[in-house]
């Protein structure tokens, strides 16, 4: 076991004692942490990664809580890992442009090289392992025996291919390409299922596939989540088609396309299929809180268990065992820190093999409240009010405070980004904690042209977001007012990327309603984003969504700059200069128009900044700004 490890593991147990009064942001950032990678086949042992300047693979037999470390060769990365079998541990890592492919022998402690290329390696989905394993390799199936420890099959697959899934005889049935294409092998379509056979002579053979094997699948305009059967016999995918939200679609040659499940109002989000792959057993959606469909005995069980343990949680399975007895589950709300738990379904067995922010552990988390708008013509709005739970004393002059302990008198508008893949969810949101530990609430706001809510919801977005942003803000805020009747606010708002658009068309639109701004690896043009774009189809959907840049007046209303002068409110500009999502020139731009029209504005510039922003010392220095700005502006 790591020092770090066992140190995460000391902390965890001493939590259960003790927790931290006051929550620091920067705990967030700054948990390196282990994360879940395998569950074996009996769901005994799990695998973890754990991060750090060094990487390094660890095994926890859950019965015991006993840990083998499991090193990764110096100076190379981890990429992928899955058990095969109980005793044997298959992992790849990489090194500049080399891949490597290792087993280890959980027995005897044993780690070998298997497999050395100068290409992307990847492990392939669905296989049992029936006397070896197929792994993916640009264009290229490899097969390694494991009894000849030998490579005896080597299958060409089309180009471009980033994903495959293999029936339960280890034949090849399901491929994704990088653009998101969707393959069929011909067996899918001709029931052919005989058992896999390696190619008998000690020579690494090869079988060339001229593609006319693989087959597109055109029967659904797009989709995401794509499965298919052990049998290769039939598929599941999660798609709009011709209806407003994406449903789960299920297709076979012998019923051709089916409705499996479908949300008038809500998007799924994914599904699940039982271990032997032969059914889906849930699906999932986020309405305004995450709901989950059960279809199977076992499944029905777990989210009985997990609603005793906490019925107001966001959960999804990460990995199951081979007989639906056991799952390692992801869950987190917005009062609880996502975990890690282990769940046995016979036994009713719950238990967190990992915490983040431990340390916290019996923290009392700020309450957040879900609400719902319903706008006869605009459509129902959602979104999300975290209040302080304590307000703090007027003497203390390190944090913000509240006059009245009944009203929320600061109030943070984050707007999310995207704004057409994202939206805000039921999940624990370490800046709304940290806002509120400072005496200010957070509100997040589904706007129209959020993701999850369907194709009607995002149409009415389109082409007119600056004009559906500002009376979706202003709706959602005079709902927030009405909870604090009374009182008098002082607001600022908050955004990363097109949510920093949104920061800034507000400010230039309602100036009086607002205090400040705030904006994070911001977009302050919209035509300069089109401009940017590289490829045809790209530029088509910019048009669809967001509006006609040739169009003279809609370029004048979607580039910011040319309202800088409307600008009345302080504004607080971050950004990096290495983001490769959003040009930095866009931010440089702001600050240029800033300093000629004589702004309030404060900048925080980071050299080898992307637009995330995300690593510990560049999180640690921007909210110490954030902080700081605030008790400047907010309370003025």
């Amino acid at each position: 076991m790591t020092l770090r490890f066992l140190l995460c593991s000391v902390l965890y147990s001493l939590s259960l004692i003790v927790s931290a009064s006051t929550f620091d942001i920067n705990d967030w950032f700054s948990n390196d942490g282990i994360s879940p990678v395998a569950l074996s086949p009996s769901g005994e042992r799990i695998l973890w990664l754990e991060q750090g300047i060094e990487q390094a693979l660890l095994l926890q037999a859950v019965k015991d809580d006993k840990h083998l470390q499991i090193e990764l060769p110096i100076e190379t990365q981890f990429v992928d890992a899955r058990f095969s079998g109980s005793n044997r541990l298959l992992f790849i890592v990489k090194a500049s442009q080399w891949h490597y492919v290792y087993e280890f022998d959980i027995e005897n402690k044993k780690q070998t090289l298997v497999l050395k290329k100068q290409s992307s390696v990847s492990f392939v989905n669905g296989q049992n392992n029936k006397g070896g394993y197929w792994l993916l390799s640009q264009q290229q199936l490899i097969w390694f025996d494991f009894l000849r420890r030998q490579i005896t099959q080597v299958m060409q697959v089309p180009e471009g291919i980033v994903s495959l899934t293999v029936d339960s005889n280890d034949n090849p049935c399901l491929a994704i390409k990088n653009n998101g294409q969707v393959l069929l092998h011909s067996q899918f379509y001709n029931g052919n299922n005989s058992s896999h056979q390696s190619i008998e002579n000690s020579e690494a053979s090869e079988q060339v596939d001229s593609g006319k094997q693989w087959h597109t699948f055109d029967k659904l305009s797009s989709v995401t989540g794509v499965k298919v059967d052990a049998s290769c016999q039939k598929l599941w995918a999660l798609s709009s088609n011709n209806l407003n939200t994406e449903s789960l679609l299920a297709y076979s040659v012998s019923n051709g396309l089916s409705i499996l499940f479908s949300n008038n109002s809500f998007d799924l989000s994914g599904f699940t299929l039982t271990a032997n792959g032969e059914a889906v057993d849930s699906v999932s959606y986020d309405g305004q809180k995450p709901e989950v469909v059960t279809f199977s005995p076992a499944m029905a069980k777990l989210k009985s268990i997990l609603n005793k343990y906490n019925d107001d949680i966001y959960w999804k399975v990460l990995e199951r065992s081979n007989d639906d007895s056991v799952f390692l589950v992801h869950a987190e709300s917005p009062t609880l820190p996502p975990q890690i738990l282990w769940v046995a379904i016979k036994s009713r067995t719950l238990k967190v093999v990992n915490q983040s922010l431990a340390y916290y552990k019996g923290h009392s988390w700020h309450q957040t409240t879900p609400f719902s708008i319903n706008r006869f013509q605009s459509g129902e709005l959602t979104g999300y009010l975290t209040v302080p739970a304590k307000q703090k004393t007027e003497n203390d002059t390190e944090s913000l405070t509240i006059s009245d302990s009944s009203a929320t008198k600061f109030i943070i508008v984050k707007l999310h980004g995207g704004p057409f893949q994202v939206r805000d969810n039921w999940r624990f949101d370490p800046e709304a904690q940290w806002f509120a530990e400072q005496g200010i609430a957070t509100l997040t706001v589904n706007y129209r042209g959020s993701a999850g809510f369907g194709k009607l919801h995002q149409a009415k977005a389109f082409g007119q977001l600056r004009a559906t942003l500002e009376q979706d803000i202003d709706d959602a805020l005079d709902w927030a007012r009405e909870q604090y009747s009374g009182t008098e606010h002082s607001i600022c708002l908050y955004g990363s990327s097109f949510g920093a658009f949104a920061v800034l068309s507000e400010l230039i639109e309602n100036p009086d309603d607002y205090s400040c701004g705030i904006m994070l690896s911001g977009v302050s043009s919209l035509p300069e984003i089109y401009r940017e774009l590289d490829t045809q189809q790209d530029k088509e959907l910019f048009k669809r969504q967001f509006g006609d840049p040739e169009n003279i007046d809609w370029h004048n209303e979607n580039n910011l700059l040319k309202h800088i002068a409307r600008l009345s409110k302080p504004l607080l500009v971050i950004y990096g200069n290495q983001d490769s999502v959003v040009s930095p020139m866009q931010s440089e731009r702001l600050v240029e128009k800033l300093k000629a029209h004589s702004k309030i504005f404060e900048q925080q510039v980071f050299p080898e900044g992307q637009h995330q922003l995300d690593t510990v010392s560049t999180r640690h220095l921007i909210n110490d700004k954030i902080k700081s700005f605030l008790m400047k502006y907010l309370r003025k």
